[in-house]
């Protein structure tokens, strides 16, 4: 599952640290999917983890989370053949393998 309140880039947004801040009080969230690579993305504005602005828009995030007395885990996700070429970065063809 994702929200799909990335920016384009995949960075997580301010929208992403307010939607988990309002949930801290949960106690334990475990975030939506959140690719570790360019491949793994299947649509589009969701967040990954995998470059040096996804990584500071996410500790935004956990920032929120824990000032709210919350903790959170990221879910790590790859879409898989669910991938299109036209919700990639770089528009790379899906690997198929026999």
């Amino acid at each position: 599952m994702t929200r799909s309140r990335a920016l384009p880039d995949g960075t997580p947004s301010d929208l992403v640290a307010e939607y988990y801040g309002q949930r801290a009080s949960v106690g334990l969230i475990i975030s939506e999917g959140t690719q570790p690579s360019d491949d793994g993305q299947g649509y589009t504005n969701t967040p990954g983890i995998y470059t040096e602005n996804h990584i500071k828009g996410w500790k935004k995030v956990t920032s929120k989370v824990h000032s709210e007395g919350g903790h959170i885990f990221v879910q790590l996700m790859h879409v898989g053949r669910v991938l299109h070429p036209d919700n990639t970065p770089h528009h790379r063809q899906l690997l198929h393998l026999v």
